[in-house]
């Protein structure tokens, strides 16, 4: 029997949102700390609400889950600072197959360091 689960998370950064959007890194772990290759596909984009769905294709995700989704929202809360608050979304093949606790986390990491990087780079000049 297979069962929906949803995990989320809010990370304040301390760069804005359009800086943040700016920026990509790849990097996907397994609670083994082996590397693990999915590809997703963009599934929905809202400018307005700085909104980014991307669902899980192909790959070793897959394996375990009959369905997983990302959604990715950046929110403006003050001056430059924002929050990115990420949701997983996904469907278990069955019972015994973990919740990806270990994907959240890793998507946690990748996000404090991609506001780590930008926050060390000054901005550049475009005259």
């Amino acid at each position: 029997m297979s069962s929906y689960g949803k995990l989320e998370v809010a990370i304040e950064i301390t760069v804005g949102a359009y800086e943040f959007c700016d920026m990509v890194v790849i990097k996907q772990t397994t609670p083994y700390g082996k590397a693990k290759v999915s590809q997703a596909m963009i599934e929905a984009l809202d400018s307005k609400k700085h909104s980014t769905t991307w669902k899980i294709v192909e790959g070793e995700l897959l394996d375990h889950y009959k369905s997983f989704k990302f959604i990715l929202q950046i929110i403006t809360t003050s001056n430059p600072k924002a929050t990115v608050h990420m949701i997983l979304e996904y469907e278990k093949m069955h019972d015994d197959v973990a919740d990806p606790y270990f994907m959240l986390q890793t998507v946690t990491d990748n996000i404090k360091d991609i506001d780590a990087s930008s926050s060390t780079h000054s901005e550049p000049d475009l005259r």
